[in-house]
């Protein structure tokens, strides 16, 4: 009952949130400029039989709006106009809040239950409190990207994954694809070090989430996804990426992407010597493949850098081990530093007017995983699938 009584305040709570912002205007008057209105646009094309891609189209949407583009066309997938759809069907007022009060709530909960994981009691307090000190968790309020739909569907997979569920771990990671470009080597880590039974498990979980979606837009709009090619390769330009590794030359007064190349080829290569030297089961590949994915990822901000929560609960957890000394030092050092570094970087970054030394979180995160993680184990072996 008492869980009961805690659902119906929370969900009166949203709703009542929802309707004072969509009154008030806020989260819109921000949102508008931001790549919501892209989530909002999108399904709105689709029920107008109009194409999100059609420069004029969305040209004119905006300036129905009062709101300039951030691209001249839509870039994400057309498959999104579906899963966003519920979200068209309100006013953009009412729409943002509730994308806000929605994010907010799956980005909590699933703080929560990752941080019931940990093992002590305080080290999951201290987990919760970094999250919602993190300078991700704030940005995604204020800008309203997709990571807290994304972090809610990546931290499920885990925690299936964890379960050793994987037809259900595949189910999560497929709405994925709602974004996929950061999410590439988590996938090419599950699927190579899964053994073969979860392997098909996961894939067919992942088919189950994404294909109707897939199969059912280009079935309304065949034509959407030859339009989105373009718009997509235009937005993985390397120029046109910020907090990721392939602007690192920027910092050194360089244009391409050599620096970066260079960096990403040795994320993934020490990626990949240390999951085969170890070989962990999938679900601590995948915690340990999210930083590299995320660093090497084309395109990405330090808004995206929220999933870094996964292999942090790991770490915290990890630190519990240790004697009680060292534990309490390394677990304030750890938590301060996940909370000043990337504040310290993003305020960097409007100073220097670019956020390339945001790449520097996600690589520090693998750096610490790799230590502190992924060779507790070295040396198991894998009988009839478990780890023994």
């Amino acid at each position: 009952m008492r869980r009961l009584g805690l659902f119906v305040v929370i969900a009166l709570a949203a709703v009542v949130t929802i309707i004072l912002g969509g009154q008030s205007g806020f989260p819109a008057n921000s949102y508008e400029h931001g790549d919501f209105l892209q989530f909002w646009l999108q399904p709105r094309a689709l029920a107008a039989g109009a194409s999100p891609y059609d420069p004029v189209w969305w040209a004119a949407e905006h300036a129905r709006l009062g709101v300039a583009p951030l691209f001249g066309e839509a870039v994400y997938p057309p498959y999104d106009a579906l899963f966003f759809a519920p979200f068209a069907l309100l006013p953009l007022g009412y729409a943002a809040a509730a994308w806000l009060v929605i994010q907010v709530l799956l980005v909590a909960v699933t703080t929560v239950v990752l941080a019931r994981r940990i093992a002590l009691p305080a080290h999951r307090a201290v987990a919760i409190a970094v999250v919602a000190g993190s300078q991700s968790a704030w940005l995604l309020v204020v800008g309203g990207n997709v990571t807290g739909f994304l972090f809610a569907a990546l931290g499920a997979a885990y925690l299936a994954a964890v379960d050793r569920r994987p037809f259900r771990c595949g189910l999560f990671l497929g709405l994925l694809i709602v974004k996929p470009h950061p999410f590439v080597i988590v996938w090419l880590v599950v699927l190579a070090l899964a053994t073969r039974s979860e392997r098909r498990a996961v894939i067919g979980g992942a088919l189950t989430s994404a294909a109707p979606f897939v199969v059912l837009t280009a079935a309304v709009h065949p034509s959407w996804y030859a339009d989105w090619l373009p718009s997509a390769l235009r937005l993985q330009d390397t120029a046109g990426s910020n907090a990721t590794v392939w602007t690192a030359g920027r910092m050194f007064g360089l244009s391409g992407p050599l620096i970066g190349t260079a960096v990403a080829v040795v994320l993934l290569a020490l990626l990949a010597f240390l999951l085969l030297r170890v070989r962990p089961p999938f679900d601590v590949a995948l915690a340990a493949a999210i930083p590299v994915s995320l660093a090497v990822a084309p395109h990405g901000w330090s808004y995206d850098q929220l999933l870094l929560v996964i292999p942090l609960m790991l770490l915290i957890d990890r630190i519990g081990a240790l004697r009680v000394p060292a534990r309490s030092l390394t677990l304030a050092a750890l938590a301060l530093g996940a909370v000043a570094v990337p504040w310290l970087l993003y305020a960097i970054a409007f100073r220097r007017g670019g956020e390339e030394l945001s790449a520097i979180t996600p690589i520090a995160t693998f750096a610490m995983v790799s230590v502190a993680v992924l060779p507790l184990y070295a040396g198991r072996t894998v009988i009839g699938g478990k780890r023994g």
